[in-house]
């Protein structure tokens, strides 16, 4: 399935799984259709660190930059409303991310998540719901004991939003 015809995520949960030790983002296709898809760690880190490479992309390094981050940060984290978990179907497809594409285009990150048949699931953020969403991410990370050294300082700042009963969720 090439990224023109993958099914779009239009809401999602995004969790720590324990017996898996990979991060779990189900989906909400159109109408009531689910999905599940696992990242690895590995795969974890190498988005963690190309989705805060663009948010510094134009961040010279200075002090002045990094408390700049922090604020967009804080405010993109304070707007973040608990909202109710995506919930599978007994039905619902499960992938193994193998790859993820990433395109950046009028204020919009988009996501190609793919498995290892080719496969493609889109998913598309505002800066804001990045931000959102990568708090999200870390508190996953933090959750795993898994490192953090892939995450900027800037990131790392404030504590991860509190999970409802071990999740986190977006729209």
């Amino acid at each position: 399935m090439s990224a023109d015809t993958a099914k779009t995520i239009n809401r999602l949960t995004t969790s720590y799984n324990e017996t898996e030790d990979r991060l779990r983002v189900s989906g909400q296709l159109s109408g009531s259709e689910t999905i599940v898809l696992w990242l690895t760690q590995r795969l974890a880190r190498r988005l963690v660190q190309a989705l805060c490479g663009w948010l510094d992309k134009d961040v010279a390094g200075t002090a002045a930059d990094s408390v700049r981050q922090e604020f967009a940060q804080m405010a993109a984290e304070a707007g973040l409303a608990p909202q109710e978990p995506v919930k599978p179907r007994e039905e619902t497809a499960e992938r193994l991310v193998t790859e993820v594409n990433l395109q950046r285009a009028g204020g919009q990150v988009t996501f190609v998540f793919r498995d290892a048949g080719g496969d493609g699931v889109n998913m598309s953020f505002s800066e804001t719901e990045l931000r959102q969403w990568l708090s999200i991410v870390r508190g996953s990370f933090e959750r795993a004991n898994w490192p953090l050294d892939c995450w900027p300082d800037w990131l790392l700042a404030d504590p991860a939003p509190k999970e409802d009963g071990g999740r986190a969720f977006i729209h």
